[in-house]
C-alpha cells in the first residue's frame, strides 16, 4: 500500500497527521524530536484509507520527526518516508 496524501495541521502543543492511502490498511505512527522516531502510536486493528492521528504533549517551537505505519489485510507495510514537522510558538 502507499499513501496518497499527507497533511499535518499544528499547534502549540498538539499535531494532528491526516493521510489517505491507496488501499485499506491499519494507522500507526513512530515519531520523536528532532530526527529521532522513538516513540510509537501503536497501529489499531482498523482497515481504512482515511487515517489521523493527533499527539499530544509537545513542546511549543520545536521539531519533530513522524513516519508512518499501518499495513494491508495480507500483511503488507505501508510505504513511507520519514517527513518532519514543526510546533507553533505559544
Amino acid at each position: 500500500p502507499s499513501v496518497t496524501s499527507i497533511s499535518v495541521v499544528v499547534a502549540s502543543t498538539t499535531a494532528t497527521i491526516t493521510w489517505v492511502t491507496n488501499k485499506a490498511t491499519t494507522s500507526g505512527l513512530q515519531w520523536g524530536l528532532g530526527t529521532i522516531t522513538n516513540n510509537t502510536v501503536p497501529e489499531d486493528s482498523v482497515f481504512t484509507t482515511n487515517h489521523q492521528i493527533t499527539l499530544t504533549g509537545l513542546d511549543p517551537s520545536t521539531g519533530y520527526s513522524y513516519r508512518l505505519l499501518g499495513r494491508d489485510q495480507l500483511g503488507n507495510a505501508v510505504s513511507n518516508a520519514r517527513r518532519a514537522f514543526r510546533t507553533t510558538d505559544p
